[in-house]
């Protein structure tokens, strides 16, 4: 290795070359980089949402959802269907199998629904496929224009927007929502078609044959060519109604006009409507490519909707920025970008006093050009900066300079005893280069595996492994080509002869060498209770994550995702019957409600009536349905009712209590959930019964609803608590009666299309505008029905008893029905869900534990019908058990690489030890702190791994030099430890230092990025301690088994020290 130094201090104009053009490079990097919230993860989901106008949630099922599901039954890894069936609207939910080809099976999956087309009714509109990933539920920003204008005038004012936000450089998509779908409706009068003798089935057949248009070649003479076409095609209000229906006896016409009540252009009935702070709107949804950057496209958004301002306002309507991405990346980057500033001030700070200031400058300049490297490096593979990246950053802001810790002490260390400048650089870091690549390799073996994680958690997750692995890379490659160089030129001289040969050490470093040495001499001198008394903390430790995990004492709280969030959702379901025009009107009330609060309360309020959004960000439609997706202020902008604290998950119970108070009323159901961070996990409890036998499935739900509503241990501690089953609706039914049908000529076909119509009308034709072509509805006037059953008073055709009406072709009856069936995997479902109160005592393994014990003493009384469970406890399960293959495979890596090191197979077992110890101070620091042991936790556990174990590698390297050049083990062990205690402590007070405010909360606490800190900083200080006290021990007693067993190496007489070496007392001054 000295071959290597001599050859890098040679060339110090080219490696300081080498080092700004990395450096400026980074830079430019750096400004270049994509940023936004959160990477664009795919989620492995397609929805497939089917339009039946007219069709009840049964006809749906019957002949659209099953057809769709039967299509896709050989579609290769999928892991589920799930289905469900509303009035006039089928959607479908297909999640394929973890880490698949998405993009292949998302190709596979159109091309098998697109076949079946012609199978499906021909009044139904073509599916509409959705691909679900991240961009598609965090928008960079929404814009919407409200005011008191049309729906029509709003959308063409949004699509005059459209054009010029799509131009903005990195925007993939502007989505326009909101807007209602145009038909022209032509409505007859029952009573003129009563007089005149005109059927439904004539108005529509004289439509249809006027409304023609035929391409007829073309023509050429001698002045040119001419294009000939036949164009009957209805373009105006008076083509419509002018159209002839018969030619009476007396030679006069009866015409569509002569029978109908209203011709006009309008809009289908909207199964949606939007509105935002209580008004109207439409929504420009704007979405960003994977190398957009956010903040730069919400900036031109905004610049855009300042341009379009005069225009609106002249309209009375305002643009309404909401769900804007940057306010959230801007929080970010202000909480986590103090946090490291302030980890990296107080790593300098400590490395100043520890080893001087030109040392730790020197140590420090690491830190930078690690970040900027890693920025080069994320530049060419298509990474980009956000939260999660962001969050990397802070977390090896302490771990970057460990390697220049030692590298540094090291070389310090020989210019103290007295060695020429140059010789002190090459010895110094040749010594330590092959334990620095050991222990870097290490770290990165820890972290890397997190890259098998499985699903969306996982592909969410992966920035964490990639963005550190580039850091300590270029950490190392700063350590030990750039830093010896820059030493030579601004590191401190060598101590002057008269102090050649001593190590300096502060107060502090003196005071913990004291105290490290007098804990070591009573853990030799009883080993066996050292080792026993760590081994029974770890397996007690073992044994209260285990009993947590599963849910039999919630010692230590779990949660997947914590509630930390940027908006909440308000939803609301109303009884079956409730229109949806209706639900509108009380949205907008609740929207007004929330925003008197003030802009400290409440940045906007966006509701949407016909559907809400669950923990999946899945739609669930339904006209009793409604969803208000209120957005919070900017951190610095709140102002809560507990101001100055600004708790956010206060701030939900507060606003829940208000809106139950005042929104809840008989038959409307009312619950509010905070949008947590990362990716979807569902509720905390999701527990699905299915089957095949129906009845089994709804009173095995039933059954498993009163426990939750009832059991004393959990019902107290749920909130949300609700099942998925559809609300009963009225349904009009009309059986044609097929001997009265054939007797007057009539098909059954006929008969039943003219029962359809009657009330819903039916699509006639196309009906050509300007800029597009919409539906011809042709339907009756309803308004003075009074019930369906007026209705049947409609004649079917003339006859020479009479006109034959409807009355005469159908028996009616009335029932109630589902407005909306579910079926997963094909078979019917019901899910149950709720969430578990913040600071409840209870954990999601725990309710899942009592639901199975509770099901196992009733299953036999519902036959055909089975319990399972989904939603977080799944998603749980599935993220924690990749995780822990993760584990095993960076402690199998990490266990080859020593073991190559240190030529032993026993000696990488102590070393590795130190996992063990950072797994008692992780469940330990959760138990006695009861803060939250989440996803993050274990990714930090993961990542903690590969840190500890360089301490004892370090310290077991040291001891092994030294006691193979003659020390006896108690003297290598004593001598060990005084080399190497300055660089443990130093390497791990800078990563504690470097994450304690992220730990701590300061400037600001993040729920998610918190816990993570706070389990390194415990797992790293406990491993630190017992890798000193411990080690040493386990060190021992192997060697001694190895010279009893013969297999000692050492040439040289045993030494017996059973006393450590007399340490002298920096405060009494006597030696000790």
């Amino acid at each position: 290795m000295r071959p290597l130094v001599r050859f890098t201090l040679g060339h110090t104009v080219f490696f300081n070359l080498i080092f700004v053009l990395l450096m400026v490079a980074g830079a430019f990097c750096f400004f270049n980089l994509p940023l936004e919230r959160y990477p664009n993860v795919e989620m492995g989901k397609v929805l497939i949402s089917t339009y039946y106008p007219g069709a009840s949630s049964t006809d749906v099922e019957t002949l659209i959802t099953t057809k769709i599901e039967e299509a896709l039954e050989d579609l290769e890894d999928v892991e589920f269907i799930r289905s469900k069936s509303y009035r006039e609207r089928s959607s479908i939910l297909v999640k394929f199998i973890d880490d698949a080809d998405y993009q292949f099976l998302y190709r596979e999956l159109r091309f098998k629904v697109l076949g079946i087309l012609d199978e499906l009714p021909p009044e139904v509109d073509p599916p509409v496929f959705k691909y679900i990933d991240v961009r598609d539920w965090l928008p960079v920003i929404n814009v919407n224009l409200a005011g008191d204008r049309s729906n029509r005038a709003l959308s063409l004012m949004a699509e005059d927007m459209q054009v010029s936000l799509r131009q903005i450089e990195g925007v993939h998509d502007v989505e326009l929502t909101g807007e209602f779908i145009r038909e022209f409706h032509v409505v007859l009068d029952p009573d003129r078609m009563k007089a005149l003798g005109i059927t439904f089935e004539e108005t529509a057949e004289a439509l249809r044959r006027a409304n023609v248009f035929f391409p007829a070649g073309d023509f050429a003479d001698g002045s040119g060519e001419y294009v000939i076409r036949v164009d009957e095609k209805f373009r105006s209000r008076e083509e419509v109604v002018n159209s002839i229906i018969r030619k009476d006896l007396d030679g006069s016409f009866v015409t569509v006009n002569d029978i109908i009540r209203d011709a006009r252009l309008s809009y289908r009935d909207p199964f949606v409507i939007s509105s935002i702070n209580g008004e109207n709107c439409v929504t420009l949804k704007v979405l960003k490519t994977d190398e957009g950057n956010a903040v730069t496209i919400a900036e031109h958004v905004r610049k855009t909707a300042e341009e379009f301002r005069p225009i609106l306002e002249k309209e009375g309507v305002r643009a309404i920025l909401t769900q804007d991405s940057t306010v959230y990346i801007n929080d970010s980057v202000t909480t986590l970008g103090w946090n490291m500033l302030l980890g990296i001030c107080l790593v300098s700070v400590i490395l100043w006093y520890f080893m001087g200031i030109r040392n730790a400058g020197l140590t420090t300049l690491g830190i930078p050009f690690s970040f900027l490297v890693t920025m080069l490096i994320m530049y060419f593979t298509g990474n980009s900066l956000n939260e999660i990246t962001l969050f990397c950053f802070v977390l090896v802001a302490g771990i970057i300079v460990d390697d220049a810790i030692v590298v540094v002490e090291n070389i310090y260390r020989h210019c103290q005893e007295g060695f020429p400048l140059r010789d002190s650089i090459i010895n110094g870091t040749s010594e330590v280069m092959v334990p620095v690549i050991s222990a870097t390799s290490t770290t990165v073996a820890a972290f890397l595996p997190m890259l098998i994680m499985t699903g969306a958690t996982g592909e969410f997750f992966a920035q964490v492994p990639r963005a550190v692995t580039f850091a300590i890379l270029a950490s190392l490659l700063e350590c030990l080509f750039i830093l010896p160089i820059h030493y030579l030129d601004f590191g401190p001289r060598p101590a002057s002869p008269a102090d050649a040969g001593e190590v300096h050490d502060n107060t502090i470093l003196k005071f913990f060498h004291a105290l490290t040495v007098r804990i070591v001499s009573v853990t030799l001198r009883f080993p066996f209770i050292s080792i026993g008394t760590v081994s029974a903390a770890f397996i007690i430790a073992i044994a209260i994550l285990g009993v947590s995990v599963t849910g039999k004492m919630p010692l230590i709280k779990i949660k997947f995702f914590p509630d930390d969030y940027k908006y909440y959702y308000i939803n609301l379901r109303y009884p079956g019957t409730t229109p949806v025009e209706a639900v509108s009107e009380q949205l907008k009330e609740i929207s007004r409600f929330v925003m008197e609060g003030g802009p400290g309360m409440a940045g906007s309020a966006a509701a949407f009536a016909g559907f809400y959004i669950n923990e999946d960000y899945e739609q669930i439609f339904g006209n009793n349905l409604g969803t208000v997706i209120v957005t919070l202020p900017a951190k610095d902008h709140q102002h809560f009712a507990d101001f100055p604290e600004n708790d956010p998950i206060k701030h939900l119970d507060f606003m829940r209590r208000r809106l139950e108070e005042k929104f809840t009323s008989s038959g409307c159901i009312l619950w509010v959930r905070p949008e947590k961070d990362g990716p979807p996990t569902g509720r905390d409890i999701n527990a699905r019964i299915m089957g095949t036998n129906p009845d089994a499935v709804k009173g095995l739900s039933r059954e498993i609803m009163h426990f939750l509503e009832t059991d004393p241990e959990i019902s107290g501690d749920l909130i949300d608590l609700q099942d998925d089953q559809g609300l009963t609706g009225r349904v009009f039914h009309m059986d044609i009666r097929q001997d009265r049908a054939h007797e007057y000529g009539i098909s059954t076909l006929a008969a039943a299309r003219l029962a359809a119509s009657v009330l819903d009308g039916r699509i006639a034709g196309r009906f050509r505008l300007a800029d597009e072509e919409v539906d011809l509805k042709l339907m009756v006037d309803t308004s003075s029905f009074r019930n369906p059953v007026d209705a049947l008073d409609i004649a079917v055709m003339e006859h020479p008893s009479g006109p034959i009406r409807l009355r005469d072709l159908v028996r009616t009856y009335t029932n109630l029905e589902p407005d909306f069936l579910t079926r997963y995997q094909g078979e019917r479902a019901v899910t149950i869900t709720a969430n578990i109160k913040p600071g409840a005592d209870i954990s999601t393994p725990l309710v899942i534990d009592r639901l199975k014990s509770y099901y196992r003493t009733v299953r036999e009384e519902f036959p055909g019908a089975v319990l399972s469970f989904g939603g977080e406890f799944e998603s749980t399960r599935r993220s924690f058990k990749s995780l822990i293959y993760a584990f095993a495979i960076a402690i199998l890596i990490m266990y080859v690489i020593l073991a190559t090191q240190f030529r032993s197979y026993l000696q990488p077992l102590i070393i590795l030890s130190a996992v063990v110890f950072s797994l008692i101070g992780v469940i330990f620091g959760k138990l006695f702190t009861q803060s939250l042991f989440t996803v993050n936790s274990f990714i930090a556990v993961v990542g903690v791994t590969g840190i500890v174990v360089n301490d004892s590698l370090v310290l077991i390297d040291f001891i092994n030099r030294k006691h193979r050049s003659g020390m006896s083990r108690r003297e290598a062990i004593y001598q060990g430890i005084k080399i190497r205690l300055r660089p443990i402590l130093l390497t791990t007070m800078t990563t504690t230092l470097g994450l304690l405010p992220m730990a701590v909360g300061i400037p600001s606490y993040s729920i998610v990025w918190g816990s993570m800190a706070t389990t390194f900083v415990t797992g790293l200080a406990t491993a630190t301690a017992l890798t000193l006290f411990i080690v040493p021990v386990q060190w021992e007693l192997i060697e001694k088994f190895k010279d009893a067993s013969g297999g000692g190496s050492m040439t040289h007489p045993p030494v017996s020290i059973d006393r450590p070496p007399k340490i002298r007392n920096f405060i009494t001054g006597q030696d000790t």
